[in-house]
């Protein structure tokens, strides 16, 4: 049971963030690509605006220069954890779900990157592209890859108490009705 909850969860978790990167690329050129290279450059356009949540947010370009999508990969990933920690009700499932669907789109992004640039570009220009990304992602964005990897499943975690706490105040209010009710009838 509990790895079909993990699997149910993680699906999910890569639905919302896939189709809510959807949301968020701005431009793509599919141009006279092959269809299998145009998917790769559609999941790194999406993927590459996931994994920076804290930059975007404050206004930095997207990974490799380009247009700073906002708060929206934020929004995705906090919707992401409250979603996934209310479906499944477990903190260390839903954490370990958020984890392994974060790893899941950084090492997508990562993948999409290195297969689709040497199929578009000659090799200096592919080479410069990819030492210009990744040390613009490790050097310059490293907080975003820790706040990826630590806040996501945390706050999944703390959306997966809410149900109990919710159900734990419905209990004690009903409690207090009922001796509030009882008090009334021995007046």
């Amino acid at each position: 049971m509990e790895m079909n909850k993990f699997i149910l969860g993680l699906s999910s978790a890569l639905a919302i963030l896939t189709l809510g990167s959807i949301f968020c690329i701005r431009n793509i050129v599919w141009g006279s690509v092959p269809l299998q290279v145009g998917l790769m450059l559609f999941i790194r356009e999406g993927y590459s605006l996931l994994i920076i949540p804290l930059s975007s947010a404050l206004g930095a370009p997207s990974l490799g220069g380009g247009v700073s999508p906002g708060i929206w990969p934020l929004l995705i990933w906090i919707f992401t954890a409250f979603f996934i920690g209310f479906m499944i009700h477990e903190p260390g499932t839903s954490a370990r779900i958020i984890l392994t669907s974060a790893m899941i789109v950084f090492a997508s992004w990562i993948f999409s990157v290195f297969i689709s640039y040497p199929l578009l570009l000659d090799n200096l220009t592919w080479m410069s592209f990819i030492d210009k990304v990744m040390s613009d992602l490790l050097f310059y964005r490293l907080l975003d890859i820790i706040f990826l990897m630590v806040i996501p499943p945390i706050a999944s975690s703390i959306f997966s108490l809410l149900p109990l706490v919710f159900s734990k105040l419905a209990s004690r209010s009903k409690k207090e009705k009922e001796q509030l009710y009882e008090e009334d009838l021995f007046i």
